[in-house]
């Protein structure tokens, strides 16, 4: 939804999930460590290269999580997974999770699913709802909250939102004054309206800032909307 333009190493990627568990990680109320790129010994002796690695007790046990991430064109194949399981084994006591902006080969789902490996598909937002299913919990907003003082766009699935906001222009978040302007968008965007509490206001301010997203406060219409630096937000928005 935000695809950014540089050059693809892979890093953008890894530094993209990282960050969103660092996300959930600061909601959840929990000491969370995540880490990025490191190195982890296994029961084997040897060493394995991990993408993304967080760590957090809970009743008393210590929960690991490594993720691979690719950014490759082609969807994963399954021998990438199996591969994959063979460094979770190794490392023992820990759970994993796939993630691949472009998807993954029937081969790989199967094999995935028979195993209990989390798979995520696609680029920065869709990653939100899907690792919001993990241990690390965060509320997203429902029809209850009342926007603080703004709305969003959100898309939903089967009755539930699922994470993404629905961009009013190209990679442009929009935080509207008024829920009955929302309401009017939504019907030619499609999904729904919901109120953006200080919690998620703080999640979008974020995200503009580290992945070089819009913001643009809206007070009538799409055609009057206001781009505003995130810092300014921050200052002005934040209590």
């Amino acid at each position: 939804m935000f695809r950014i333009k540089k050059k693809n190493t892979g890093k953008q990627y890894e530094e993209l999930v990282e960050y969103v568990y660092k996300q959930l990680s600061d909601f959840s109320g929990k000491k969370i460590t995540v880490e990025r790129n490191i190195k982890i010994k296994g029961k084997s002796g040897a060493f394995h290269q991990i993408d993304v690695y967080y760590q957090f007790e809970m009743n008393g046990i210590t929960h690991k999580v490594v993720i691979e991430c690719k950014d490759h064109k082609q969807r994963v194949e399954k021998g990438m997974v199996q591969s994959f399981k063979g460094v979770i084994d190794d490392i023992g006591n820990c759970s994993g999770i796939f993630a691949s902006r472009n998807g993954f080969q029937s081969g790989a789902i199967e094999y995935a699913k028979y195993y209990d490996i989390e798979l995520i598909t696609g680029g920065e937002v869709p990653l939100l709802s899907k690792v919001i299913t993990k241990k690390v919990k965060i509320v997203l907003p429902d029809e209850s909250v009342i926007g603080q003082p703004f709305w969003t766009l959100m898309e939903e699935d089967n009755g539930e939102i699922t994470g993404t906001y629905i961009c009013v222009s190209n990679k442009t978040i929009g935080l509207f004054i008024s829920k009955k302007c929302a309401e009017e968008v939504v019907q030619k965007t499609g999904g729904v309206v919901r109120g953006v509490c200080q919690r998620h206001l703080k999640v979008i301010i974020g995200y503009a800032k580290s992945f070089d997203v819009n913001i643009s406060i809206i007070l009538f219409d799409t055609s009057n909307g206001l781009s505003v630096e995130p810092k300014v937000i921050e200052d002005y928005f934040i209590i």
